[in-house]
């Protein structure tokens, strides 16, 4: 039973004004009666700073409105989210009859928060005198009757056999690194335990906080689940994303001691520095003490410094996931994406026969589409006779057998080799890819025969290009291609039986292979600014999937949990391959059903001049 404030606070207090306000407000009984301990070690009375007061405008709006309280922080380090929802948690059982969990991946994540708990009821003159509590190691009581146990996510029944109306749940990202292999599992658990409304005496609460830990994971999928503040007070239920970035914080700054100090800072800023300062409008005082963390706490590495002290939560989720390929590389490709938007269209074979009927050699035309649902190939850049090019396939398992609310997809793209175009580097470019709109973004799901032919035509279109297919999960794929004449990429082995060399079609994915196409990416995206290197990939999918492709603890590069890697291995095996890619030929004449001579300009992109049309025909 969840008693009201009235009858904890009897008597002469429950006329007392200010009574009242300590007792509905807590940022206000914090900032008068709370104490913490500061980075020294000092015990001071609390202030509010930025993320604390979100957390308190969202907490007072719910309990106005006698909502739910459910919130997802998504903090940076040490700017105090842990302290503020341990107070949040002291002063809703202290002001009521309830029930709180506190529950962390590790014993001493718990218990540092217990401890706070009994710092609280230690220096609190407000609450001890009307309703004391008693702080053990792992458990507390109030005379109110409200309680106060905590629990790890190592123990699977966590919390199951209570009712509570306050859980707190800390590192909730960081779970699995205390070897918690089911959080979700755990967590689902402990939540269901949790009443949405106790209406005799307000909503019940949940705050669940963490910092990131890389772009998977229970509470990653969480927040993207998760609605802003104005989304809620719009009416939408659901959990609300509390996120405060570090340069907000009164204490991010480091004092100048003059003038010349400043500036000798400013003239010392690396590129890197000048590109973040810019970009986010920070003060040289922001930026000295970014640059004293990050060589104190961060190792000396900008991109611990973007998880522990995040900008965005987009940067802090896959900053924290050590992500495989470089930082800037990507953020460059990213850019690169908004600029270059793809043609939409698809692949047609022409009908020279006469009977609308497409013979083996009729030419593959590109025909656009206005909407972009009834696309199926996405172009980046016509094709380019005098170019070389290859097409990759990686296959997916087969949409029909799987269960999978967001299953795999095939990875079919059509890469450009890098070239010396009019003296000017041009870098190996995804210029094709197969795809259709699904509700999630682009989907290659089909059937082995639809895809086959679509990868046909990709190749056929950009002059006879060599295919290279997967093989690992090849479903006849590769056994069309060969009926069909294709030009198909195939590997030396050596067969130990017969003690003789054979060719075998397809690129074999094993762990020597994969680690030699990480490389090779990794390379091409780090020195996407060096002549002679680099490399333009403007799919924004292929690069949110480059994103999520982070060194896992195993140390193994692979995609983060919940991601995908189809077009990452096709961008790979392109790149790996690109020395073998397929040089097209100038146009040709081709002879037509009337008899007639035809010149087939199909065969030239848009982009290629005059003079080049005029050379010679094959």
């Amino acid at each position: 039973m969840v008693s009201s404030e009235a009858e904890i606070f009897e008597g002469d207090d429950a006329d007392d004004q200010a009574a009242a306000i300590y007792s509905s407000f807590p940022l206000v009984w914090w900032e008068e009666f709370g104490k913490i301990q500061d980075k020294a070690g000092a015990l001071v009375t609390p202030k509010g700073n930025y993320l604390q007061e979100r957390l308190t405008e969202v907490w007072d709006y719910c309990q106005e409105a006698k909502r739910p309280f459910r919130v997802l922080i998504l903090k940076p380090r040490q700017k105090g989210s842990s302290t503020y929802s341990t107070a949040l948690l002291y002063h809703y059982l202290s002001s009521r009859t309830a029930n709180g969990y506190i529950i962390g991946g590790a014993h001493d994540q718990g218990s540092n928060l217990m401890k706070m708990v009994g710092r609280y009821a230690d220096y609190d003159h407000f609450f001890r005198e009307r309703n004391p509590v008693t702080v053990l190691d792992k458990s507390a009581r109030w005379q109110s009757g409200s309680r106060l146990l905590q629990g790890t996510a190592r123990n699977p029944e966590a919390g199951r056999s209570g009712t509570f109306q306050f859980v707190l749940g800390t590192e909730v990202a960081r779970w699995a690194e205390e070897g918690v292999s089911n959080a979700a599992e755990v967590l689902s658990g402990l939540l269901k335990c949790v009443p949405s409304t106790m209406p005799e005496a307000g909503d019940t609460a949940v705050v669940l906080e963490s910092t990131a830990r890389g772009a998977s994971g229970d509470f990653f999928d969480r927040w993207n689940n998760a609605i802003d503040f104005d989304e809620f007070k719009g009416g939408k239920d659901g959990y609300i994303k509390v996120f405060a970035p570090w340069y907000v914080f009164s204490d991010s700054l480091v004092e100048f001691p003059s003038d010349e100090h400043k500036k000798e800072f400013e003239a010392s800023l690396e590129p890197e520095e000048k590109e973040y300062w810019n970009k986010w409008g920070l003060t040289l005082e922001q930026m000295a003490w970014r640059r004293k963390v990050i060589e104190e706490e961060c190792q000396r590495d900008p991109e611990v410094f973007e998880q522990d002290y995040p900008v965005t939560p987009e940067s802090a989720f896959l900053t924290s996931g050590r992500r495989r390929f470089s930082k800037r590389g990507l953020q460059w490709l990213r850019e690169q994406c908004r600029i270059h938007e793809p043609d939409y269209g698809n692949l047609v074979q022409g009908t020279s026969g006469g009977v609308g009927i497409p013979l083996p050699n009729d030419p593959i035309s590109f025909q656009s589409e206005g909407d972009k649902w009834n696309a199926m190939s996405w172009r980046w850049e016509q094709p380019l006779p005098g170019h070389s090019y290859i097409v990759t396939l990686d296959q997916a398992k087969g949409a029909s057998e799987s269960s999978s609310a967001d299953p795999d997809n095939h990875g079919a793209q059509c890469w450009r080799a890098g070239i010396y175009d009019g003296g000017v580097w041009r870098p190996p470019k995804l210029v094709c890819r197969l795809a259709s709109m699904g509700r999630n973004g682009p989907e290659c799901r089909w059937d082995a025969d639809i895809l086959e032919f679509e990868v046909w035509k990709m190749a056929q279109y950009y002059g006879g290009a060599l295919i290279a297919v997967e093989e690992n999960f090849d479903r006849g794929v590769i056994e069309r291609l060969k009926q069909r004449g294709a030009y198909l990429y195939r590997r030396e082995i050596f067969n130990r039986i017969e003690q003789a060399k054979k060719h075998s079609y397809g690129w074999n994915t094993n762990t020597q292979t994969r680690g030699i196409l990480v490389e090779t990416m990794a390379k091409s995206i780090r020195e996407f600014d060096v002549e002679g290197s680099g490399v333009e990939c403007f799919c924004p999918w292929t690069v949110d999937e480059l994103f999520a492709f982070v060194v896992k603890p195993s140390g193994k590069a692979e995609a983060t949990d919940g991601s995908h890697d189809d077009q990452v291995i096709a961008m790979g095996i392109a790149l790996t391959l690109i020395g073998s890619a397929k040089r097209m030929a100038p146009p040709t004449l081709r002879r037509h059903h009337s008899s007639r001579i035809k010149w087939d300009r199909d065969d030239w992109g848009e982009d290629a001049g005059d003079e080049a049309k005029k050379s010679t025909w094959s």
